[in-house]
């Protein structure tokens, strides 16, 4: 009888314990609460969500002590249309400072621009029938037929990529230019 008790009591220890620590190794604080890295869908988690237990039991929402903490969300990618047709960049177009940086090479050669690095003065020329663009890389300004115009941020050197406002370097070739903030959507028409 005994035997069978423990039998019983190891058995149940098992189906209860291992799929919980299967599907959230390791707890991170004293509250029970850990960001969940397998095995998320099986508990109706998204993965990489910060979650707390109640009373050892697996669901997301806390403990009735403490408020589980959610972290913002991951941020959304941002899409590029230049005259109605998605621009497609090497390396993702970000956010700066409340402005979309995007790859210099690709937004320019979309409007039709040629563009050539100077690695001597790390410099950006861009170029276009009537249309000469020249920019420092990491500066705060740039050159639009000879004349300074300011950037509302400096460029950026991504993965090798120079990242730079698309706003003022659009509307620097005669694009306009909007912005869709719940699509998270640039619209450059030239």
């Amino acid at each position: 009888m005994k035997r069978t008790l423990i039998t019983i009591f190891l058995t149940l220890t098992l189906f209860i314990f291992v799929p919980l620590a299967l599907a959230h190794p390791g707890r991170t604080d004293s509250k029970g609460c850990h960001t969940c890295w397998t095995n998320c869908e099986k508990w109706g988690l998204s993965y990489g969500e910060y979650h707390c237990h109640k009373g050892g039991s697996s669901s997301s929402g806390g403990s009735s002590t403490t408020p589980a903490y959610s972290p913002p969300p991951a941020p959304l990618t941002i899409s590029i249309y230049v005259n109605g047709t998605k621009l497609y960049c090497d390396q993702e177009p970000t956010m700066s400072n409340n402005r979309v940086l995007v790859p210099l090479r690709a937004i320019m050669e979309a409007l039709g621009a040629t563009v050539e690095w100077d690695p001597a003065t790390e410099t950006v020329n861009a170029n276009k029938a009537d249309f000469n663009f020249s920019h420092p890389v990491g500066q705060w300004y740039a050159f639009a037929n000879g004349k300074q115009i300011n950037l509302d941020v400096p460029s950026e050197n991504e993965n090798g990529r120079i990242l730079v406002p698309v706003r003022v370097i659009s509307e620097s070739l005669g694009a306009n230019v909007s912005w869709d903030d719940t699509n998270r959507t640039v619209y450059v028409t030239y």
